[in-house]
């Protein structure tokens, strides 16, 4: 550059970004000059590209989705049989619990036989040798 003072550079540097400036808005506004050189197949080629990649996308997640759905469909199913063997696990408790209650209170019931059960004497060791009477 030449030696200027720095009021006149600052004024060329101004200049020259308003003449960059104006030349960008030419070139963004001359529709001739925009559409030259623009290649419509290969850009038609992306956009065909990219809808496609959309299209598997899409299916991948419609596949994903109705296999959770399936899942989902088994967990209640199992659920539902857990559910379902707790209550009659717990009815046959509860009846259990009624049978036995019965025969506590009945008078028949030889309180001795219930609490203990009878071994036969091959079954006991060395120290059941001796019995308590």
């Amino acid at each position: 550059m030449l030696n200027l003072a720095p009021d006149e550079k600052l004024i060329q540097s101004i200049e020259r970004r308003r003449r960059v400036e104006a030349e960008r808005k030419h070139r963004i506004h001359n529709e001739k000059q925009r559409v030259k050189g623009v290649d419509t197949q290969a850009l038609n080629d992306q956009i065909a590209t990219k809808k496609a990649l959309q299209d598997i996308e899409k299916q991948r997640e419609s596949t994903y989705s109705d296999h959770i759905k399936g899942l989902d469909q088994q967990i209640r199913e199992l659920q539902m049989q857990q559910d379902d063997l707790k209550r009659r696990a717990t009815a046959d408790v509860q009846q259990e619990n009624i049978v036995l209650a019965n025969l506590k209170k009945s008078p028949e019931v030889d309180r001795k036989a219930s609490y203990g059960r009878e071994w036969p004497a091959e079954a006991l060791g060395a120290s059941s040798m001796q019995k308590f009477g």
